[in-house]
């Protein structure tokens, strides 16, 4: 895992009392956007590009809450969330899947695995 997959935050344990969130997001101007506003509106984010990167960083941080979009390289967002739904780790965790599209086929997808979904645009950020 690259140094800028493993985290754009400082340091690794979020302080005592904030909660994190895991971002993951192949745009990178997108995924540092939502991480300023998270950290603005008091959570510790992390980041992570892809969603091979982002299984162990999952396990490792234990959010307290996932970000993902859809349409990652390798692997899409779905993909990570089925996989932490078949994990057999305690996976406690909100899921918040993000797209930049109307899919009737997604959000059938995120209802089935017990995910919120979001469409995301650009005035929503």
């Amino acid at each position: 895992m690259s140094w800028d997959e493993y985290n754009l935050t400082e340091e690794m344990s979020a302080p005592s009392g904030i909660p994190r969130v895991l971002c993951i997001d192949d745009d990178r101007d997108f995924a540092i956007g939502l991480s300023a506003n998270l950290r603005h509106a008091g959570y510790f984010p992390s980041l992570a590009f892809s969603a091979e990167s982002a299984v162990g960083l999952y396990f490792e941080l234990k959010p307290q809450l996932t970000i993902v979009d859809v349409g990652l390289p390798g692997k899409d967002g779905l993909s990570f969330c089925e996989l932490l739904c078949s994990s057999p780790e305690d996976v406690n965790c909100p899921i918040i899947v993000l797209t930049g599209r109307s899919d009737q086929a997604v959000e059938q997808k995120c209802e089935e695995l017990c995910v919120y979904h979001f469409t995301k645009r650009a005035n929503y950020w």
